[in-house]
């Protein structure tokens, strides 16, 4: 928390399967200083990487819809190219099932925002970290993430047939535009070297850079503490469909 004042949609990557491996600013009176908090922007990488001739990155935006400000932000690894070893294996394979593996550790940082006049470093917009050492990811954890969204989904969005569902039933299940929607699920399967997760929470196109938290609910015998309610453990990163018409969605811890 900040209690003095400090110094002045690209395309979805899928994952592959059977393989083994000018920044305005709002005033602030001095009596909310102390509900001020440093943040740090995240989202994954393949939301600033290029796409060969498809789509070329620009620049990062960050946008508070409550106030109508936008920030630009320089992610650290905006246009990364990744290297021959980093893909990172999500779930082995055998002999009836293939493996799933994504090409890095797809979630990338932006410098720390601490200036108590950022619409940004308001209390409620952002997510504190569960940082205890302990902490592990476990099947069953129960998670949510929160999404705000401009546009009205189709059910290409969400992957579903098309025209199989009405616009009104994808409100029912996905909430209405041009608002905050909470989603929630748990985890299914976590990946062998415990830095990514699969999770069945309802997703569409665009959510990828959702950071992802612990509900405060049924986390009995599950590795969570009540100190670990609402803490953020990771960012959504995408989905697939895999052979058997199951759709899997993704998440990477936070680094």
């Amino acid at each position: 928390p900040l209690t003095a004042p400090p110094p002045k949609t690209p395309q979805k990557k899928g994952a592959v399967i059977g393989t083994d491996t000018g920044k305005p600013t709002i005033g602030v009176a001095s009596s909310l200083r102390s509900s001020r908090f440093a943040v740090i922007p995240l989202t994954c990488i393949h939301n600033v990487e290029d796409e060969g001739d498809s789509w070329e990155f620009v620049r990062s935006e960050l946008t508070a819809v409550s106030a109508n400000v936008t920030y630009e932000v320089s992610f650290e690894k905006a246009r990364y190219k990744p290297g021959p070893n980093e893909s990172v294996v999500i779930r082995t394979g055998n002999t009836s099932e293939a493996g799933i593996t994504w090409d890095y550790h797809d979630m990338t940082k932006a410098d720390k925002i601490d200036n108590l006049e950022s619409f940004l470093t308001r209390k409620n917009l952002s997510f504190q970290e569960v940082v205890r050492d302990d902490y592990e990811f476990q099947v069953g954890q129960k998670v949510g993430m929160a999404v705000f969204r401009s546009f009205e989904l189709s059910a290409d969005d969400t992957g579903m047939p098309s025209n199989s569902v009405t616009a009104d039933e994808l409100r029912q299940i996905f909430g209405r535009e041009g608002r905050v929607n909470i989603y929630t699920g748990q985890i299914a399967n976590v990946s062998p070297g415990k830095e990514a997760f699969e999770h069945n929470i309802n997703t569409f196109r665009g959510c990828s850079g959702a950071v992802i938290f612990l509900l405060d609910v049924d986390q009995e015998g599950l590795g969570v503490m009540e100190s670990d309610y609402g803490k953020a453990i990771g960012v959504h990163v995408g989905g697939d469909q895999l052979g058997d018409g199951t759709i899997v969605n993704f998440a990477f811890k936070i680094i």
